[in-house]
């Protein structure tokens, strides 16, 4: 989803917002989700929601990690 300018940071937050408040059926979503948002040619913004049944703060730092070594990695054009 690609949000520019003033008018549309209202919407990406909105979006976001609702994004984050639906709520996980556990019988049919994943119980780990990540969404994309652009906000500009080379901004955007990660979200990753998972449900408390499958992570907690050690993993979810420990992804954050992971995430961080891989994006440090692609951009210096090297292996994580």
């Amino acid at each position: 989803m690609s949000f520019e300018g003033a008018e549309s940071l209202a919407q990406r937050n909105e979006q976001i917002s609702k994004t984050v408040v639906a709520p996980m059926d556990l019988g049919h979503d994943a119980l780990v989700k990540a969404h994309l948002f652009s906000v500009g040619d080379q901004d955007h913004i990660l979200l990753v929601l998972a449900h408390h049944t499958v992570a907690d703060r050690d993993s979810l730092g420990l992804m954050l990690q992971e995430v961080a070594a891989g994006y440090s990695a692609l951009v210096a054009g090297t292996h994580a």
